[in-house]
């Protein structure tokens, strides 16, 4: 039975959550440990006693009646240490130490990955959830352990609802990604892919390499992509930022891919129409040779006509790798612009806690 001189008043509860540690986030699946302390307080009508006359100020109960604190807890509940021991001093002040230890859905949210934040909610109520047999009378968080820097930046809040017929708490818990080393270990791949896209419209055809160079650029693009996706959820509520990066770098990089074939297959057909022009030249020099009185001087002058003739149909694959260089660059420039615009408009943007 409640400890109530009058069955028709309302048992008064106050809750304080002492947060020890934070920690095992997994962003993939959304699910976060919390390991934490919970003291309930009540006031115990039937149990007061006078000080002066036993002199004891303290007693340490067992088999009392106490408000029986739960959670909801989800899917899995990994240790919920519900003591029985009640404290209770002169005054009829009861108090409660809970042990909790457990594990929680979050909302994940990684469109600014890495500089993302998620919300994870918990709802703290009684057995007795009636209002008008117990009420949660205030709800106090203390902060967590500070000694614990991690990956994570945690906060929280607590608040309290009575409404109707109802009377529970919810805590509020916030992670913000410490961001510098993840930001530096994801972002500067980008940067080199990028840099190194741009470089292929700089690789000359005659060098042989232009190809493999962009494909390995390319399928480096894939690889980094599909490392980076295995951090992030299955099933997300949004396509993150990062992705939409990879995907343009991606394309990117199989635009200098292509370049890169089309350009080598100009150099190369112009590199035979040039063999068969020379061997067309020295074949009719040969026949000059024999005809005319003076060879030395024809073989030069048709010699001097050939090169003129090359330089005149050169292949435009040089006009197309300078054409396509720029063009990366023009790309590029605007790739970044407004990947970095969309990631400040979303922390700028984020809601307040």
């Amino acid at each position: 039975m409640r400890p109530l001189k009058d069955m028709d008043d309302i048992v008064e509860v106050d809750v304080c959550m002492s947060f020890v540690n934070a920690y095992k986030f997994d962003i993939v699946n959304g699910k976060i440990t919390i390991e934490a302390y919970a003291n309930i307080v009540w006031h115990d009508q039937i149990l007061p006693w006078n000080i002066s006359k036993y002199n004891v100020t303290e007693l340490l109960l067992k088999r009392v009646w106490s408000p029986i604190f739960d959670l909801d807890f989800g899917e899995k509940q990994l240790n919920y240490n519900r003591k029985d021991l009640v404290t209770i001093n002169y005054e009829g002040q009861a108090q409660k130490w809970n042990d909790l230890f457990f594990e929680i859905h979050c909302n994940i949210n990684v469109y600014a990955y890495p500089f993302d934040t998620h919300f994870c909610s918990k709802d703290i109520y009684f057995k007795d959830y009636d209002m008008k047999k117990l009420r949660l009378r205030s709800l106090t968080c203390d902060e967590f352990n500070d000694d614990d820097k991690g990956n994570w930046i945690v906060s929280k809040s607590c608040s309290i609802i009575n409404k109707y017929n109802f009377s529970a708490g919810f805590v509020k818990i916030r992670l913000h990604r410490n961001a510098p080393v993840k930001c530096f270990s994801i972002f500067l791949p980008l940067f080199i892919f990028l840099v190194l896209n741009m470089m292929v419209g700089y690789l000359p055809v005659e060098s042989g390499e232009k190809i493999a160079f962009a494909t390995t650029v390319f399928l480096s693009n894939v690889i980094y992509l599909e490392e980076v996706g295995k951090q992030l959820p299955n099933e997300p509520s949004s396509i993150p930022l990062l992705f939409w990066s990879h995907l343009i770098l991606i394309l990117l990089s199989g635009m200098s891919a292509v370049g890169a074939i089309i350009t080598s297959k100009l150099s190369w057909k112009a590199e035979f129409a040039r063999m068969a022009s020379v061997s067309k030249n020295e074949a009719e020099t040969q026949f000059i040779d024999t005809t005319n009185n003076n060879p030395m001087n024809n073989y030069k002058e048709s010699q001097n006509e050939n090169e003129d003739k090359c330089m005149e149909n050169r292949p435009h694959h040089r006009k197309i790798e300078l054409a396509m260089c720029k063009m990366m660059i023009f790309i590029s420039l605007i790739y970044v612009s407004v990947m970095a615009s969309l990631y400040c408009i979303s922390i700028w943007g984020e809601d307040d806690f």
